[in-house]
């Protein structure tokens, strides 16, 4: 195997590829990838036996042939080397990686041991834009749980709604303490959606291919495994083997109390106050009263912030507590100058909603103060 490629298109492909590679490995193999090298373009598969992601770039190939490549150390060395093309040279059992005057020789191993996931049954399938599978991601990924002992909330629910709401996809994603639930109108085809979990690390690495791509994401999914296929890149994955909780019942519909505040001066708000704050919960209160919204914040050693501000409120006086961070990432995935916040009483969830967005719904537990 003999070729040359782009630095800038080679060091892209292994910064998304890599991330599919584990740490900690069981089998030597799969801390590598797979390079294929035919006619004008190179194919870069790497797997976790969880999932597979194979990129597609165009190269000059002298020779063709295949190897496997140790991906972190490649996409290190790849990585600090200048722009300008580079040379792949594989011979036995190693392979030549030069740039100008910089040379390295890294081991390979066998690509005939190099682990494919077996092929799945897929009959449902559907294509999205690329914009709207960013919003769809956008709006909901924050969410994901990142606590492992509760697996099933780990990734994405993407379910089809009832036949009376047929071609609706909705996605959510929670971790207990907040909800992000999102809709899309969609044309389906062959059999109909299952309901299906995501995993998390398919999600992320799903959203980076997504940068900087305009062309349309054609998905195939059954009730094993999801595909996603866009420019140049080919994902497949297991899906989460679990049931994802009801989460529709904790969405509140009797939320009578309105504050509409400018989303940005909210977010600078909490985020200032909330710096006072070290410990896990990052506690925040927030009172409201007419016209008015006052955040404060204190820990353990007696450190206090305070801000008040004008909002857009007319219902009773409240105090109401919550973590930071959590308001915070709901409202950075607001799109609108503007947001709602829907109350009950102090200890009740709030709802919160973009108004330039009717098919987006937020929830976020309040702390007892």
């Amino acid at each position: 195997m003999k070729l040359q490629i782009d630095h800038r298109d080679l060091v892209r492909a292994l910064g998304s590829i890599t991330s599919v590679v584990e740490q900690r490995v069981t089998m030597p193999i799969l801390s590598h990838i797979l390079l294929k090298a035919e006619k004008d373009q190179v194919v870069l598969t790497a797997t976790d036996m969880e999932m597979e992601v194979a990129i597609t770039l165009a190269a000059k190939i002298e020779k063709a042939g295949e190897g496997t490549l140790p991906a972190r150390k490649l996409h290190d060395i790849i990585r600090k080397l200048p722009p300008g093309e580079i040379t792949l040279e594989s011979k036995d059992d190693s392979c030549a990686v030069r740039s100008g005057r910089a040379k390295f020789d890294l081991r390979m191993l066998a690509p005939t041991d190099f682990p494919q996931l077996s092929a799945t049954n897929m009959p449902c399938s559907f294509t999205l834009s690329a914009e709207h599978t960013r919003t769809l991601l956008g709006r909901t990924t924050f969410a994901m749980s990142q606590d492992d002992s509760r697996y099933y909330l780990g990734g994405l629910s993407v379910q089809k709604r009832s036949e009376k709401e047929s071609g609706v996809l909705q996605v959510a994603a929670t971790d207990g303490h907040r909800l992000a639930v999102t809709r899309l109108a969609y044309q389906e085809k062959g059999e109909p959606l299952p309901n299906i979990i995501i995993p998390r690390k398919t999600v992320t690495l799903l959203s980076h291919l997504l940068e900087g791509n305009d062309e349309d994401v054609q998905i195939s999914a059954g009730e094993g495994s999801i595909q996603f296929v866009l420019a140049g890149a080919t994902m497949t994955s297991k899906l989460i083997d679990g049931q994802y909780p009801d989460y529709e019942r904790v969405i509140p519909n009797d939320n009578d109390q309105q504050a509409t505040i400018n989303r940005e001066e909210f977010v600078h708000i909490i985020d200032r106050v909330a710096t006072v704050v070290s410990d896990q919960s990052r506690a925040i209160k927030i009172a409201l009263a007419e016209k008015t919204m006052i955040v404060s914040a204190s820990d353990e050693e007696q450190n206090h912030g305070i801000e008040e501000t004008s909002l857009d409120y007319a219902g009773q006086n409240l105090e109401i507590g919550f973590n930071a961070r959590y308001i915070l990432d709901v409202a950075k995935a607001v799109q609108a100058d503007d947001m709602v916040l829907r109350f009950k009483d102090p200890t009740s969830p709030c709802l919160i909603l973009d108004p330039g967005d009717d098919q987006t719904q937020y929830v976020v537990m309040p702390l007892r103060i």
